[in-house]
């Protein structure tokens, strides 16, 4: 089962957080593991309360040629090529997601099969 390892980074008020790690059950249900209550309870709020799109899933964001996210030029929001919802595959839920949390920028993020 393929899993997304999600590391806060350190800034100047807190220090790098523990390891977060988010997979998909079958039936398309979440399960994120963290030793750390306070990230546990900050990563799926987060997921829950941010990035998950009732009715649509998670945003899937366009990525340039290098593979970076593209923003849109006026707005600069990033560019949302589509929705992932819960019965899609985990690796491309999964991958929704790591979009989204890159997009913060709080993440160090990295895959674990």
């Amino acid at each position: 089962m393929p899993t997304l390892l999600a590391i806060p980074k350190a800034s100047d008020v807190y220090p790098q957080g523990a390891p977060s790690e988010i997979s998909v059950a079958p039936g398309g249900t979440l399960q994120v593991k963290c030793d750390d209550d306070v990230l546990y309870d900050w990563v799926t709020n987060l997921l829950a309360e941010r990035l998950f799109v009732q009715g649509q899933g998670f945003s899937r964001l366009k990525r340039d040629a290098r593979g970076q996210l593209t923003r849109d030029p006026e707005t600069h929001k990033f560019q949302i090529e589509g929705y992932v919802d819960l019965a899609q595959p985990a690796r491309e839920i999964l991958g929704a997601i790591r979009d989204n949390l890159e997009a913060t920028e709080q993440f160090v993020l990295s895959w674990k099969d």
